[in-house]
């Protein structure tokens, strides 16, 4: 039955709903005094309890463990907005805030602080929320202080000075405090207070900037859909960022471009299904970079992979379906990986990686490290994941997706190829068991791609232009190597300028397709070519994309502009590296290198010394290799590095330096260094020793057919 105000506090559906502990049940009574409920009845939200004073909020608090996760400290936001009476105080003197700081409930305080609650209130014995905080130190106190100090003073008591803090005014705007509060009974519009003071002028422009979208989010934050819906019933979304940011969960605050988390971030958090669809409705940006507070922070996703990757992502699997429909899920992380790797890793469910698949994720993309999803489930031993990625390729013959098919092929993608099921059958046999023909056929045609595709790419790295030109079909711009390479960028990588003149005119559809990195024709042209104004100037007249970000979030003109830097030095080591990376995780090198050279078998390390001779890797190992052959005694595999090319003029420290060692931290320590001739000598292994003195004379010529590619980055 409805209720109304003459309704004793403790009698009050609301009272026994929060005292029963039932959150959804809190949400539900509450509907009783929302004005955008048919139900609303005029209860009263600011009746208190006779015994203790405190008002609803009071009693919440109380019961703090039940109303402190982001799915149920809605109900905060959603009293505070109803004109509930937020700096009440009980017979004690305590506001709620008082109260909170004993709690460890660190979403309520922000709730509290963005709603408008005065924290210079002082109870009976003359102590503010913060000095109760300070003199008791409760567990969890240090986190409370934190998130504290990022709304200190609130923005009610900033607007009180007389010439208020600017820069303070707008990190609290930005962090989501409240324009419209209630103050001493009566709404204040800070906004329009903020007009009867020349001095505070800026600020007015402030609010009037930020009033709309604060009004929005918190809306949002209540779990109230019928409220957004109703605004946009009435076209009164006027000046509302659908996209803000929460400022208060910048690392650095005075830190322009550390915008915060994003709305949408916390909303999905709140598990509300109908809230979500509203903002995705809205076309809400969840394609942004993004990287949170949590241990991995420096780890760049797009928005949405974190529906799987926070600690507060959605409960509810159907959040995840509607949000992940409107994606781009060839969006990766900085790593080069799509959403797919995040699930496998953290091993989410089946029916996860199948709404994946269903909704079109290419599994033929690699990361950088030129895996692709099922590569790197079958390295973390995860063989569900292998087999349902593995049904899915299944699934696209019976459904006779050529299309996808040929583009998988086409990006190298040879586990299609290897592909058998429980009774050995192969992809092809099961076409033809099927009468798929056409898939047939281009499983058939598949190693002859295979034996073009290498073709092409070694024309291409020596600038055979006619040959090139002969073996270039329409297919051909949907080539891919292992690094996630077009042809064009394999020209620009070679630096064959009129290999990518002619690949730019002739088959413009490259210009903007970008390698496992997220860097497109003109990221690679800004770094590779002194002078780029030719090729960059095509590349923009055949329409590249200069907006387009790597998956660090850097455009083309931010690596023009980071010219002569040790970031773009190794921004370019990055780049001409990229195939010696893949090669260095396909082989698991190290481990097999070096494991071959203590073994001393010579056959082991010549197949691996001749992949890293095509991937231009020498340099890298010469040191650690030779010098393990020694320390080992093997000279005559010594002696087959050395006449591989590996250098000489190497040196290794035997005896480690000290972290505590401060000479050692200023590299001016005593620890000496052996030199590689040294190190022979003292082995009487005269033979190696010539071999080294005739190889740097001239005298004797190495098998480096392949130079190595300068250090640019330490």
């Amino acid at each position: 039955m409805a209720e109304n105000t003459v309704v004793p506090f403790m009698e009050t559906n609301l009272y026994k709903a929060i005292k029963r502990g039932n959150p959804s049940e809190v949400f539900d009574t509450l509907n009783e005094y929302c004005v955008y409920s048919e139900s609303m009845t005029g209860a009263d939200l600011n009746i208190m309890d006779p015994y203790t004073g405190g008002s609803y909020l009071h009693l919440m608090i109380e019961n703090a463990h039940l109303f402190k996760d982001p799915p149920t400290v809605t109900v905060i936001y959603g009293m505070a907005c109803m004109g509930i009476n937020i700096d009440a105080q009980d017979f004690e003197g305590n506001t709620c805030l008082h109260n909170v700081m004993e709690k460890g409930a660190y979403r309520i305080l922000v709730a509290l602080m963005r709603c408008g609650i005065d924290p210079e209130i002082r109870n009976n014995d003359n102590k503010t929320a913060e000095e109760i905080l300070l003199e008791t130190k409760p567990e969890g106190w240090q986190e409370m202080l934190l998130w504290y100090n990022k709304f200190k003073p609130g923005l009610w008591q900033a607007m009180l000075t007389v010439k208020p803090n600017l820069r303070q005014v707008e990190l609290l705007l930005q962090s989501w405090c409240r324009v419209t509060i209630m103050k001493n009974g009566k709404i204040v519009n800070l906004r329009v207070m903020a007009q009867q003071n020349p001095y505070h002028i800026h600020c007015q422009h402030l609010m009037e900037k930020y009033e709309n979208t604060i009004e929005f989010s918190l809306a949002c934050l209540s779990g109230r859909p019928l409220i957004i819906k109703s605004w946009i019933s009435k076209q009164l979304m006027e000046n509302i960022d659908v996209n803000a940011c929460d400022k208060s969960f910048s690392t650095d605050r005075n830190d322009s471009k550390d915008v915060g988390k994003p709305l949408i971030a916390e909303i999905w958090e709140i598990n509300n299904y109908a809230m979500v669809n509203i903002l995705m409705d809205l076309k809400v940006d969840v394609h942004k970079l993004y990287n949170s507070e949590e241990k991995d922070k420096g780890l760049l996703r797009p928005l949405f992979f974190y529906l799987i990757c926070s600690p507060d992502a959605p409960q509810d699997h159907k959040i995840i379906v509607r949000v992940l429909k409107d994606c781009n899920l060839s969006l990766r992380n900085q790593h080069g990986q799509t959403i797919i790797y995040e699930a496998i890793a953290r091993d989410k469910s089946l029916e996860l990686i199948q709404t994946l698949l269903h909704f079109g994720l290419d599994v033929s993309l690699r990361d950088s490290k030129g895996r692709t999803a099922r590569d790197f489930a079958k390295k973390l031993n995860k063989d569900l994941y292998v087999d349902i990625i593995d049904q899915h390729i299944l699934e696209l013959i019976r459904k006779g997706k050529t299309e996808i098919l040929q583009r998988m092929i086409l990006r190298s993608y040879q586990d299609i190829l290897l592909f058998r099921d429980s009774e050995g059958n192969s992809l092809l046999d099961i076409s033809r068991s099927l009468h798929i023909y056409e898939i047939c056929e281009i499983l058939m045609l598949a190693p002859l791609w295979q034996e073009e595709d290498d073709k092409i790419y070694q024309y291409i790295k020596e600038g055979d232009l006619q040959n090139v030109k002969k073996l270039m079909k329409k297919k051909s711009t949907l080539r891919r190597d292992k690094c996630g390479r077009s042809v064009l960028l394999y020209a620009l990588l070679h630096q064959q300028k009129s290999v990518a003149e002619y690949l730019i005119t002739e088959h413009s559809i490259l210009v903007n397709e970008a390698d496992s990195y997220g860097r497109t024709p003109l990221h690679y042209s800004f770094v590779l070519f002194e002078d780029t104004s030719e090729i960059s100037h095509l590349l923009k007249l055949l329409g590249a994309d200069v907006t387009i970000k790597d998956n660090r979030g850097k455009t083309p003109n931010d690596y023009y502009e980071c010219n002569c830097t040790m970031q773009f030095a190794c921004i370019k080591k990055s780049i001409c590296e990229f195939e010696l990376e893949v090669f260095l995780e396909e082989t698991s090198f190290e481990e097999s290198f070096f494991s071959a050279i203590q073994a001393n078998d010579l056959d082991q390390v010549k197949e691996l010394v001749e992949g890293l001779h095509k991937v231009k890797g020498i340099s890298r190992y010469s040191s650690r290799a030779l010098f393990t052959c020694l320390d080992n005694n093997h000279e005559e595999l010594a002696k087959f590095l050395v006449l591989k090319g590996f250098r000489t003029n190497i040196w290794k420290q035997y005896e480690p330096c000290s972290s505590d060692d401060p000479m050692c931290g200023m590299m001016e320590c005593s620890h000496r260094v052996t030199y590689l001739k040294e190190k022979v000598e003292e082995l009487k292994m005269y033979d190696l020793l010539k071999l080294i003195q005739d190889v740097e004379s001239g005298k004797v010529k190495t098998d480096h057919t392949y130079p190595d590619p300068p250090v640019y980055c330490p």
